[in-house]
């Protein structure tokens, strides 16, 4: 039975032109488990080698170097849908934990609304609550304005539609973080390489070649 994805801060989002995720609609069910941060290690599979589930649809002017190959800046999400869901969370806590931390987005979540939690409804949490705290200012307004109108066009499916976008979202909001020392278009370069090469770490440790 397919498991919808609830509409997280569905009105406010809306609001400030984020007007689609077309992709939410519908989720496969998973079995109830404790996803906290981290997740446990993922059981072994057979590795699977993963390429992009369709052509860029909206190009940006930038690229990033990434072992050798020549990425693109929005490649990252033509991975996202082929990636286990614990993997996917855990890519979510880095960009929000780590990457927006680091560029001097303070964020404390509440652990308590996330524990016990399946891990398609840990990411809506996770990310509503990331979202709730810093999409007030105005880099956050015009940062979450991008991100959605972005993650809208690519059209995921399901929970990875929700990860788009709070990897683009955290991507165009480091660039005004307090710590960040960086010109804005070179930080954009490094927070999009950085998200790459996370992933595909990520990816490596549930038996996933990106």
């Amino acid at each position: 039975m397919p498991k919808q994805v609830k509409s997280w801060r569905a009105s406010a989002l809306l609001k400030e032109g984020v007007r689609g995720m077309r992709g939410m609609r519908s989720m496969r069910s998973m079995r109830r488990k404790d996803f906290l941060y981290f997740p446990h290690s993922p059981p072994p599979h057979h590795p699977t080698t993963l390429s992009p589930h369709h052509p860029t649809s909206l190009p940006l002017p930038t690229s990033i170097i990434s072992k050798g190959k020549l990425v693109s800046n929005s490649e990252l999400h033509n991975y996202l849908p082929g990636l286990p869901e614990a993997a996917l969370q855990e890519f979510t806590q880095w960009c929000v934990l780590e990457q927006a931390t680091a560029a001097g987005y303070e964020f404390t979540p509440d652990l308590v609304k996330l524990e016990n939690l399946e891990s398609v409804d840990y990411i809506q949490e996770l990310v509503g609550q990331f979202a709730d705290a810093t999409r007030k200012s105005i880099e956050g307004s015009m940062a979450i304005l991008v991100a959605g109108k972005q993650a809208d066009t690519h059209a995921l499916p399901g929970i990875a539609a929700i990860v788009d976008f709070i990897s683009l979202y955290v991507k165009y909001l480091v660039p005004k973080g307090s710590k960040n020392e960086l010109p804005p278009d070179e930080k954009l370069d490094l927070a999009s390489k950085e998200q790459f090469e996370q992933l595909c770490q990520i990816a490596k440790k549930y038996s996933v070649e990106i």
